[in-house]
């Protein structure tokens, strides 16, 4: 561990949390909003060049000595930024005049929180900075708040849980089942999937996507090793098995979903499953796919979910989606980067997710055929769920008798256009991403005390 001198990594996450308290607060312009992200991101950027001029070693911010990063961490934090940067640009204008961004500010200061955390405890205070705009919501939008209360809620206080029963000298297994708990609530895994879904369904929707495709869920299991706690007792097995099955039941129920916002949910589900079991099969492949997943899934779903409330945000009515819409006609690019990002999600060859699922399959395999068989059938799944609700949205009514909506703009195009470009270039071009997660991948299959523990 060394001190990286300035204090890089405090200094850009106050700049988000105070900006995005003043977003919350006061009407500012997009303009505005973006000078916000911009110079969180400059600030995150140097931290990353700092890193990785040391090495593998954990550079603490020259201002708290309990946040930090080093290489693995300072390129997922890199990524997330990008993330808010494609939500200033993309959201309507009605997310800013309602306090929209403002919040999905606040939250994206907690997700940079749980990343650069040095210890479980100041992880456990990101994941509460990612409460607080459903709490200042609570008196405009009540169902907001009620439909997040079990996943988000209830995922922070079993996590606390977790760190009081470490605190109290309880039994690593002990701990280890009270993380696992925590970390299904937060992803949605089986029996705590409907929550998620109905979050997906009443909430603020930049909101969700922040709130649920940070993975903090799959970073916790990183830092507590949760595959070394359990592997002696057989818990990480029961787990992946759990993680699995939820992946299928939730691809097979996305299967019959005709609301978008659910079936996006489901979907999600899914495809974070791929994460934390990737995580849990305590592999390098099955670590390495996760990783690599990881960043598959927060650009390619960052892009589905801004994508469908363009379309929220342009088409009257709740019940808008009931019947085939036929916006393929008048807003081709828009239909054209929804189906890429969509089959990039299910592992379309070409592209990043291709690679990504490929790893993850070889990682199962390896640890048991019929797991790596049912990650296999979880993809195809997904790819129905996705092209049926592609032709729902955009094809299914003659031309002349398509509903009109205005194209993707010029601010809306060319931020998912890049996001697409980095998911296709990788794809065909994947050795150096392959690179990125290699040190936390082989880490975790050496002898080391979890970050709780002060080493």
């Amino acid at each position: 561990m060394s001190d990286s001198g300035f204090p890089y990594v405090s200094l850009g996450l106050l700049a988000m949390l105070a900006g995005g308290i003043a977003c919350s607060v006061t009407r500012i312009r997009r303009s505005q909003a973006m000078g916000i992200v911009l110079t969180t991101t400059l600030l995150v950027g140097l931290g990353i060049w700092s890193a990785i001029d040391g090495g593998t070693a954990w550079q603490r911010d020259g201002l708290c000595s309990r946040l930090g990063m080093d290489s693995g961490t300072g390129w997922m934090m890199g990524v997330l930024c990008l993330m808010d940067l494609l939500i200033v640009l993309v959201a309507p204008e009605q997310d800013l005049r309602r306090g929209i961004v403002g919040g999905a500010l606040i939250l994206s200061a907690g997700n940079l929180i749980a990343y650069a955390a040095h210890d479980l405890m100041t992880m456990w205070a990101g994941w509460i900075v990612g409460l607080i705009p459903f709490v200042l919501a609570a008196p405009r939008r009540d169902m907001a708040v009620r439909s997040v209360l079990m996943p988000a809620v209830g995922s922070v206080l079993v996590f606390g849980l977790a760190l009081l029963a470490q605190a109290m000298g309880a039994r690593p297994l002990t701990v280890s089942t009270l993380i696992l708990v925590a970390v299904a609530l937060r992803k949605g895994i089986l029996p705590f999937h409907g929550w998620v879904v109905r979050a997906f369904a009443e909430s603020p929707l930049v909101w969700i996507m922040l709130l649920f495709n940070g993975h903090l869920g799959g970073i916790l299991l990183l830092r507590h090793e949760i595959a070394r706690h359990g592997l002696e007792n057989g818990l990480v097995e029961i787990a992946a098995g759990i993680v699995i099955l939820s992946s299928i039941v939730c691809s097979l129920r996305g299967l019959v979903e005709p609301n978008p916002r659910r079936l996006l949910g489901y979907l999600f589900i899914g495809q974070s499953g791929l994460v934390v079991g990737g995580v849990l099969l305590a592999n390098t492949e099955g670590i390495t796919g996760a990783l690599v997943h990881w960043l598959v899934v927060v650009i390619a779903s960052s892009g589905l979910f801004m994508l469908l409330r363009i379309l929220e945000s342009r088409i009257s009515g709740p019940d808008w989606w009931r019947q085939p819409q036929g916006l393929g006609v008048s807003a081709p690019r828009l239909a054209a980067f929804f189906l890429l990002f969509a089959l990039t999600l299910a592992g379309l060859p070409g592209t990043l997710g291709y690679c990504s699922q490929e790893l993850l399959f070889t990682g199962a395999a390896e640890h048991s055929i019929p797991l790596g068989w049912t990650l296999a059938l979880t993809s195809a799944l997904n790819a129905i769920s996705v092209f049926r609700l592609f032709t729902q949205l955009f094809l299914g009514v003659p031309a002349t008798r398509a509903l009109p909506v205005p194209d993707l703009l010029s601010r809306e195009r060319w931020p998912l256009a890049i996001g697409l470009t980095l998911l296709i270039v990788t794809g065909l071009f994947p050795s150096r991403v392959m690179r990125l997660p290699e040190t936390p991948a082989h880490e975790l299959g050496t002898p080391a005390q979890t970050l709780g523990s002060g080493h």
